[in-house]
């Protein structure tokens, strides 16, 4: 009731910065994204072209470490935030309890002094709310803003950017201070953008709280999201699929040169996962195979692959053979073209895991 009596409000009275995305009616975490991706795409389409350099701050221990009296005086001051509102909130943020409850045992409680809890819809508002007014210190650079997620951007030469983004960084500062906000240097990092193809070897000297950030460069080959988890699923699985190449007592393509020559295609099938599952050819099996399907969309830990390896050993084979013949006539009628030579239909094996 609070939080829908507050989400009404603050548009209403244009109290929320519009640099601010966090948890506002009709926005989510992609506004922010595409805000910043389009500033840089104008920059860059801006004649002469002008680089981007962007700063992602981390807060320390952001929901945590809130000043609550700072924070009730600036819902008073600032957003005109009155009436029965202000001590119900009041009452919320100061009479919080924690305890710690391991197996059966569980210790005392005891009060906070300080932070916002971070288990209620409403604290991600009440910490907009808190951060809000950030964006004031960072003329005439950009900032966009997702709760405790920073990140600052300008767009003009080498020279001055990094004199206007150290500006921004000390103003930054100076509003940390005064809210008892602490960024932690270690964890923000600068990176440029440009549309040249030969990445600048440019390190920028930008500091934050006496220290230099780290740079990333981004303008790395094979960035895109379907190559990191191609990477990702391939360090998890190769091996998975080198020791158990079908359980069934044949040499497969890693230890022997000539390989199994019965199976050509091997997709790993769990029935609770193919919602949600999209296949991509992930490794080839050797000279005379065709490649092995194993890649979902799906995160793949360490965990999930001792799963898998225990649901490939449970495979039910007599559901397999049955259903082989008839992937194999309606299913896969296409040529593949594997080292300068083609084959004919490819030969498929069908696992059904145990979910």
């Amino acid at each position: 009731m609070v939080l829908r009596r507050l989400t009404y409000y603050l548009p209403v009275n244009n109290s929320m910065p519009p640099e601010q995305f966090d948890f506002r009616k009709g926005l989510s975490t992609i506004d922010p994204i595409l805000y910043f991706t389009q500033c840089v795409r104008d920059s860059q389409n801006h004649k002469p072209t002008r680089l981007t350099m962007a700063v992602f701050l981390d807060v320390l221990k952001a929901f945590d470490r809130v000043w609550i009296y700072k924070l009730l005086k600036k819902y008073f001051n600032v957003f005109g935030i009155k009436g029965k509102a202000l001590p119900w909130i009041s009452n919320f943020l100061n009479h919080q309890n924690f305890g710690v409850n391991f197996h059966d045992d569980s210790s005392s409680n005891y009060k906070t002094y300080q932070g916002i809890p971070q288990c209620c819809v409403l604290c991600p508002t009440l910490f907009s709310l808190f951060i809000s007014g950030i964006e004031k210190y960072v003329n005439p650079c950009q900032i966009g803003l997702f709760a405790d997620d920073i990140v600052l951007w300008c767009s003009a030469t080498i020279s001055k950017m990094e004199s206007q983004l150290n500006r921004s960084l000390v103003n930054i500062q100076e509003f940390a201070e005064n809210y008892k906000v602490t960024l932690n240097a270690s964890k923000s990092a600068a990176s440029l953008y440009t549309t040249n193809r030969h990445p600048y070897n440019y390190s920028p000297e930008l500091f934050l709280m006496s220290e230099c950030l780290k740079y990333r460069n981004f303008n790395a080959k094979n960035t895109t999201w379907n190559s990191t988890i191609t990477n990702t699923r391939s360090s998890e699985l190769s091996n998975l699929v080198s020791d158990l190449f079908l359980n069934d007592g044949t040499h497969n393509f890693r230890s022997y040169s000539y390989g199994s020559t019965e199976v050509l295609n091997l997709t790993f099938i769990s029935p609770g996962l193919l919602p949600y599952s999209f296949w991509r050819v992930l490794d080839n099996t050797g000279r005379d195979h065709l490649p092995i399907l194993v890649e979902t969309e799906l995160n793949v830990n360490r965990t999930g692959a001792k799963n898998l390896h225990w649901n490939f050993r449970k495979a039910d084979w007599s559901l397999k053979i049955s259903l082989t013949i008839l992937y194999r006539k309606n299913l896969f009628r296409t040529t593949w073209k594997m080292n300068g030579t083609t084959s004919g239909t490819p030969f498929l094996q069908l696992l059904i895991l145990h979910p």
